[in-house]
């Protein structure tokens, strides 16, 4: 079952970026798709033809969705099912009894933008969704407009929608360049990788032929490659130590701060950890830093530790932590160990700390 999963979200692209918001069109469109399925039996019992055909309908543009999805064709598998979720909240604002809370379903559609279009084109579906809201209002009667809870929905829905527009395009925009800046840092390892590849490549030639020439000095020849080799694995593991000791800490609005930790965490590492991100929060006056643990390979009584000294410094600057990715059996293991994570705020996912926070 987990192997037809991953082959499904399997994406005909090289781009990372591509990639991941073809992932989520797969993963919302399935689950739209199981949603519309459940209800047709029950638009069946209560005869209701209106309503099964656009389930039906709604659920071809969902596969749609999925195959241009899989094919490399984000961006028309995203708008095919944005569009099928704005036709059926249009749908209910044409056919049903307009209601004070209706226009806070266009919050739908922009969520999707957020997670599943390039951020420029969230403003374009925040166009669409304010001529819905403005769409809903032209056809309430004039004795509806002036009730209390009317006059809020008109005021509060486009403040809302924009706000959410906003916050969605400060994400992807955050998710596209952190991205983007993994593929550069990628691509430069690996160049550099290929060049001392090359190294090692020349200078074994040089090893051999003077090994030919020089059979007398065949011992200390030897004597060189090894601390070459030595020198060399030194230098690798100056590089990891390098790369584990580097965290960003990217800046998601005017006072939160995202810090992805990825590998292991030792004492060397959390004080790094606590000192750059004290800076930063002192630099950039944040009142909230989320410590995203989902790339933390093995957490122990010294990473629970580390963390918990790094939430406490933070509090100690004014701000306060928040920790999202805990992953199951990371859970479990803070619980065997006794940390005591009482005073911290935690979120499920990044995306749902971000949502908490802005």
């Amino acid at each position: 079952m987990a192997t037809v999963f991953n082959q499904l979200l399997t994406i005909q692209s090289h781009d990372p970026e591509t990639e991941r918001r073809g992932r989520v069109v797969i993963i919302i469109s399935l689950g739209m798709l199981i949603l519309a399925l459940a209800f047709v039996p029950l638009t069946l019992l209560v005869d209701n033809f209106v309503s099964f055909s656009a389930l039906i309908f709604g659920g071809l543009f969902f596969c749609a969705a999925i195959v241009a999805a899989r094919r490399g064709i984000v961006n028309l598998g995203a708008w095919m099912l944005i569009g099928a979720t704005l036709g059926a909240i249009g749908l209910a604002m044409l056919l049903g009894n307009p209601s004070p809370t209706t226009p806070f379903y266009l919050i739908l559609p922009l969520l999707m933008a957020s997670v599943m279009l390039p951020p420029g084109q969230i403003w374009s579906i925040l166009v669409v969704t304010l001529l819905c809201d403005a769409l809903l209002f032209s056809r309430i009667s004039e004795s509806m407009r002036n009730e209390i809870v009317w006059r809020q929905s008109m005021q509060g829905a486009p403040l809302l929608l924009i706000s959410v527009a906003m916050l969605g395009f400060v994400s992807a925009r955050s998710i596209k360049i952190a991205l983007n800046s993994a593929n550069s840092a990628r691509a430069e390892a690996e160049q550099t990788r290929e060049q001392l590849a090359a190294a090692n490549l020349d200078l074994e030639e040089r090893v051999v032929a003077r090994t030919r020439d020089l059979e007398r000095t065949v011992a200390e020849q030897r004597h060189t490659a090894a601390e070459l080799a030595a020198s060399l694995q030194n230098q690798r593991n100056l590089n990891q130590l390098i790369n584990e000791l580097s965290v960003p800490i990217i800046p998601v609005s005017h006072n939160a701060l995202v810090v992805p930790l990825v590998g292991g965490i030792d004492s060397a590492r959390a004080e790094q950890l606590m000192s750059d991100i004290l800076t930063r929060v002192e630099n950039k006056d944040a009142r909230m830093v989320i410590l995203d643990v989902t790339g933390v390979a093995v957490v122990d009584t010294l990473v629970a530790s580390a963390l918990l000294r790094v939430a406490d410094a933070i509090k100690l600057m004014g701000a306060q932590a928040m920790i999202c990715g805990i992953r199951p059996e990371v859970a479990q293991t803070l619980v065997q160990l006794g940390a005591d994570l009482s005073g911290i705020r935690t979120g499920a996912t990044l995306q749902d700390s971000l949502a908490q926070v802005l």
